[in-house]
């Protein structure tokens, strides 16, 4: 709905998508990694079915890498662009808050019991800021898995 507000510069003769539709696997694509044209027109390619169906698409083949190449180049405004992005993000409070929490196992050095095992502790921490957040005492290796849901 928010690309529809788009205006699509292009001339509607032979016009096979729209330009809210084309934006919307564009930037699916480019979430999922995807940054060149052709790389997002394979992308898109493979999952054609699903888009098809999510868009109500009357064509059976996608886009074309010089679509989006064109697309990108000559009809998007790009101010334009970044306002809507803008403006769906300010009423999405939720976006823009997300927290990467890490866990990871750990043997401590030096402190072996009499079989020569060590104790194994497992951290979680966000890497952003290089804060700890807790670490426990595990079972042993391999059991870290096991062991985060329980904390």
């Amino acid at each position: 709905a928010y690309f529809q507000t788009l205006k699509d510069s292009r001339k509607p003769k032979g016009l096979r998508y729209r330009l809210a539709d084309l934006l919307v696997m564009m930037v699916i694509a480019k979430i999922c990694g995807e940054d060149t044209p052709s790389g997002i027109a394979d992308w898109v390619k493979h999952r054609g079915s699903q888009f098809k169906t999510w868009l109500k698409l009357e064509r059976e083949t996608m886009p074309h890498h010089s679509t989006y190449r064109r697309i990108c180049e000559t009809v998007l405004d790009v101010e334009a662009l970044e306002e809507i992005v803008s403006t769906f993000l300010n009423e999405k409070r939720s976006f823009g808050k997300q927290v990467l929490v890490s866990i990871d196992g750990k043997v401590l050095r030096g402190r072996l019991d009499d079989e020569q095992n060590g104790t194994y502790l497992l951290a979680a921490y966000l890497p952003a800021e290089g804060i700890v957040l807790m670490e426990v005492a595990i079972d042993g290796k391999g059991s870290e898995i096991p062991a985060a849901p329980n904390y």
